[in-house]
């Protein structure tokens, strides 16, 4: 049985893992492409128009899903009752969040064809919001082959529709159209799938099914909410204070952190329906053995992708998106231990989704939020993209350390000294290959490797049973986890 269950966790990592890793592609092709083909300031009106549309729409977004995965997951018999519940949900959420864009747009007085491009991006978000929804239900049965096959069939639409506008001269408003149309084409190839092979959501929700859906979404939501305003925030501020310009700046760099996350989401997504199962009969020195191992593996994950953003920022930057973006150098160095910050609480919020934990998740993101909102404004009319990327860098180490705090004190105990060692000895690798970069770029990275390698091996970091977990995972090219007993 355990046997059976390792083999369908490591095929579903390596089908969320397929499907995560074109969506990286098809988001960093859009992104560079879109930014090397249109001017900086277009770049930064499509930037703007994205990110104020997806933290307003995220209304309709986030808690559904997880709900429904965690829920469906523990009780499967129940299936149709949890699908028609989400749908029903996300389907008053996408209203109230329709309208609540237009509202924005009223105060920020936008008109003219940025309102037009708006209004696009929203439809489109509504076809993204119904088809994810339809993902969490093949994650809810573990059959994640389903999604890769929705995201390829996305992904080769997508890349096909911008391609062809911008060989024809598109303007913004024209890129968010091909957009829109892959979503709705995504959405309507996903909905299928989900009706003829797993489920048709009830039309007729029982109330005490509907009341608890609901608590639980809504809380989950919340928390994800201020997540959102935290990404979402700085380009939406710069906007106003400094203009599309520094928009663009930030968002180069910003954004290429936040696609790096998909990484991270590829873990979590296969992980959440397997411990969401688990956790009722679990005993909680097997969660915390779990809970210290995947935090030191995602940790030294992270630390080797963001000492390559920080020793090579300025080639990094040049070469995904030219010359004309070289000031977004700052933003990457200032921002790429965010991208351990960030892993490493996404770990901890897994836990506590699972663990039905939602008040501590909220509290969490609403904490960092309340920083950046308290600091943002200042930071970015004073110093415009440089304050923006100061202020991002403070409000994700809050919310990592309120996670940590959270996650210490109702999951497991976390591993603080391994922790702090791996820190300080990241900070001289840092140091040492930016030192060595300026004279060879090629001997830079091969100190930064070959010293990284160090520090998992000899530093102490690891014990000996954790080395030979990682080679397990190296050997399965997956991810394998303790006995379940």
């Amino acid at each position: 049985m355990e046997h059976k269950r390792l083999e369908l966790f490591i095929k579903n990592y390596i089908f969320i893992l397929i499907a995560r890793i074109l969506r990286i592609s098809v988001g960093f092709l859009l992104l560079f492409g879109v930014a090397r083909y249109l001017p900086v300031a277009d770049f930064g009106d499509f930037v703007f128009i994205i990110n104020i549309t997806a933290s307003v729409m995220s209304i309709a977004f986030y808690g559904i899903g997880q709900a429904l995965v965690r829920d469906v997951s523990r009780d499967k018999a129940s299936a149709s009752q949890y699908v028609g519940a989400a749908f029903k949900l996300r389907s008053r959420l996408v209203l109230a969040s329709f309208l609540a864009l237009m509202i924005v747009c009223m105060i920020m007085d936008i008109r003219g064809l940025m309102f037009l491009a708006l209004i696009i991006a929203a439809v489109s978000e509504i076809f993204r919001a119904f088809s994810d929804l339809t993902k969490d239900v093949y994650r809810s049965f573990e059959r994640m082959r389903y999604e890769t096959l929705v995201v390829t069939i996305y992904s080769a639409i997508v890349l096909v529709l911008i391609a062809a506008v911008i060989y024809h001269g598109a303007t913004t408003i024209l890129i968010i159209v091909a957009i829109c149309l892959a979503n709705l084409l995504q959405f309507l190839f996903s909905v299928r799938i989900m009706l003829k092979e797993f489920v048709v959501p009830a039309s007729t929700v029982e109330s005490d099914v509907m009341k608890t859906f609901v608590k639980d979404a809504i809380g989950l939501g919340v928390g994800a909410l201020f997540a959102q305003l935290v990404w979402r925030a700085p380009a939406l501020v710069l906007k106003k204070t400094s203009g599309p310009v520094d928009v663009a700046i930030f968002e180069a760099s910003h954004s290429l952190i936040l696609q790096t996350l998909i990484l991270n989401e590829v873990f979590i997504t296969v992980f959440l329906p397997g411990l969401s199962a688990l956790i009722p009969n679990r005993e909680h020195k097997s969660i915390q053995q779990l809970g210290v191992r995947l935090f030191k593996v995602l940790l030294l994950f992270s630390i080797n992708i963001s000492l390559i953003l920080f020793v090579f920022h300025s080639e990094i930057i040049r070469l995904l998106y030219g010359d004309k973006y070289a000031l977004s150098g700052f933003v990457l160095t200032t921002l790429s231990p965010a991208l351990i910050f960030l892993f490493l609480t996404g770990l901890c919020h897994i836990f506590l989704i699972s663990m039905k934990l939602q008040k501590q998740f909220v509290l969490c993101n609403a904490v960092s939020a309340l920083a950046l909102l308290m600091m943002l404004p200042l930071a970015a009319y004073r110093h415009g993209y440089k304050g923006a990327a100061i202020a991002s860098l403070i409000a994700y180490v809050v919310n990592f350390v309120c996670s940590l705090y959270m996650t210490d004190k109702h999951v497991f105990k976390l591993p603080y000294r391994a922790t702090l060692k791996a820190f300080g000895l990241s900070v001289i690798i840092a140091i040492a290959s930016a030192t060595v970069r300026e004279s060879n770029q090629i001997a830079a990275f091969l100190v930064l490797q070959l010293s990284f390698l160090a520090m998992v091996l000899k530093a102490g970091v690891l014990d000996t049973q954790e080395i030979q977990y990682i080679k397990n995972i190296i050997k399965r090219r997956g991810i394998s986890v303790p006995p379940l007993s």
